[in-house]
């Protein structure tokens, strides 16, 4: 990728940067002096301190700002995509970074200046994508070529506030002040800044539309088409979550034909799952027009599919490769195109699911991930009855080898794992009242007035609380999780949750890091909406609501 121009422009606006962060604090000078007028005592005297602090540092907080926001820049145009840390200091656990309740309040505001960000510059930021792209040769916006993007911003935020010189509790009362201001200031920014490339005849990107090739592949696309109701979504009812999907069976051969028809496995299958309608009756005879009229119904689903920009791109190959083996199965069982929850489907989503969820160091597991599943596809194209009970074991399959790697890396983990369970044992004698009975036994943070935090536990409902505790107690080692961590959004495989509930290691689906996390930062993270269970989505849903769309808006 050519980062000459990228880097014209990156240059360009850090010139700018500054009369950013000084509109910034002058919109948060301007919020705390018409605060007091309402506030009590203790919170015109926080108002007061921040104020007096940064009257006197503020240029410690805009070259501070400046310092992060250049350094994540240079960063990713020289190609290194670890951010740099969020916090001064760092606390560890057995060589592994730990992450407490503060951590979390970091994360949580940072965060929020992110979504504040995206929604008072979404306009802008959209225009700004177009222009940026084109200025790293990618016309058709494969993904966000920006540096200078919403999330660098709100981290470089975060570092600026660390220049004063007061509590954490205050800086975070800084940061969410300066939350709307500084989005504001950004959205004239983005403006500005596309203006300029305009001027400099700088020609923005188009989104990318897909066009696959012609062939045999599509050799059914002229049959018959659907009806207009033959796409219609229909909603997937939601289940309880289920137990961790992974076994500790050993990897076993093809066995040959499948047998009778068997049920399939319930704790393979997410809620999204849960709902599956009734398989059609096989038709007595089969038509050639018929078909080919099924094969124009794959046909479209699977260019739709294939345009999924959340798809890694080396997925597109083996997906295309089941196109054949869902016709096949479709013409045994037309129902099963409406019936999301099919085996075959949910080996498509499963598969894709963990492609985009653990790519690995380099992206070393999702090429081994791939390369086991075009050895596994490699035996159902083969086959001459595409039936469910194949698929069947195709889950089991890609099941047995998600379990090995997993158990390889518990492996690995071992010594590790054995000392956090010693240091849980300890401070479960040494202190009986702890994190393990929900109080959190972390330094307490400097007292905050109540409206200068981020505080979403308020408008949460009383038994908040107790859900996000028994959602922690279901956890079990294998879950995959989406955790917002160090101002971005990342997939963490939890590998070991402590015995008494107290420490939970996890692994960082897009490299080697490993950290822990202490149960009243998970807690905290789950309260705030930055932890959730990351489960497969329906790759076919998401197909047919597409195709819904465009013929509504080809009939209207």
């Amino acid at each position: 990728m050519s980062t000459t121009g990228l880097q014209r422009f990156v240059d360009d606006e850090l010139l700018r940067a500054p009369m950013v962060i000084d509109m910034t604090m002058q919109g948060v000078f301007e919020a705390l002096q018409r605060g007091p007028a309402i506030l009590s005592g203790a919170e015109r005297q926080v108002a007061a301190e921040i104020i007096m602090r940064l009257g006197a540092h503020r240029a410690t907080v805009a070259a501070g700002y400046l310092k992060s926001l250049r350094q994540q820049a240079m960063d990713e145009l020289n190609g290194r995509i670890e951010q740099p840390p969020l916090a001064l200091t760092a606390k560890s656990l057995d060589g592994l970074a730990l992450v407490e309740e503060e951590d979390v309040a970091v994360d949580v505001a940072t965060s929020h200046t992110i979504e504040t960000i995206k929604s008072v510059a979404e306009a802008e930021l959209r225009e700004l994508l177009t222009y940026t792209s084109a200025l790293a040769n990618d016309m058709d916006v494969t993904r966000d070529h920006n540096p200078l993007r919403a999330e660098a911003q709100a981290r470089a935020l975060w570092f600026a506030a660390q220049g004063l010189p007061l509590g954490r509790a205050h800086q975070l009362a800084f940061m969410r002040l300066a939350a709307m201001p500084f989005a504001q200031a950004l959205r004239k920014n983005f403006a500005a800044a596309c203006a300029r490339l305009d001027e400099q005849g700088v020609e923005p990107a188009a989104y990318r539309t897909l066009i696959l090739p012609r062939g045999p592949r599509r050799a059914g696309s002229g049959g018959p088409q659907p009806p207009s109701g033959a796409f219609a979504h229909r909603s997937l009812e939601e289940r309880a979550d289920a137990a961790s999907p992974f076994t500790s069976s050993v990897l076993r051969p093809y066995p040959g034909p499948p047998p009778a028809p068997t049920p399939a496995p319930t704790h393979l299958a997410p809620p999204m799952y849960a709902s599956v309608a009734t398989p059609v009756a096989q038709h007595a005879s089969v038509m050639s027009d018929a078909d080919a009229h099924i094969a124009g119904l794959v046909d479209q689903l699977y260019e739709t599919i294939l345009t999924d920009r959340r798809l890694p791109a080396e997925m597109q190959a083996p997906l295309l490769r089941m196109q054949a083996c869902t016709t096949k199965a479709a013409q045994l069982n037309e129902g099963m195109l409406d019936q999301f929850g099919h085996p075959l489907w949910r080996f498509i989503d499963l598969l894709a699911h963990e492609a985009v969820i653990h790519p690995g160091a380099n992206g070393i597991a999702r090429a081994q991930l791939i390369t086991f599943a075009n050895k596994l596809i490699d035996q159902l194209v083969q086959e001459t009855r595409h039936t469910e009970p194949l698929y069947v074991w195709a889950i089991e399959r890609l099941d047995r080898y998600v379990a090995k790697r997993l158990a390889q890396t518990l492996s690995e983990q071992e010594s590790r794992i054995a000392s956090m369970q010693a240091l849980e044992d300890r401070i479960a004698a040494d202190n009986p009242v702890s994190t393990m009975s929900g109080i959190v036994d972390v330094e307490q943070l400097d007292t905050v007035p109540a409206d200068l935090m981020e505080s979403q536990l308020q408008s949460e409902p009383p038994d908040r609380a107790m859900t996000s505790a028994r959602w922690l107690l279901e956890r079990r080692s294998g879950d995959w999780l989406r955790v917002f961590r160090k101002g971005q959004w990342r997939h963490a495989h939890l590998l070991w949750p402590g015995d008494r509930g107290e420490f939970f290691l996890f692994a960082d689906g897009d490299s080697d890091e490993c950290w822990v996390i202490r149960r009243g930062a998970l807690l905290s993270l789950r309260d705030s909406k930055l932890a959730s269970m990351a489960w497969p989505r329906s790759l076919v849903t998401d197909a047919k609501a597409i195709l819904v769309r465009k013929a509504s808006r080809a009939s209207a």
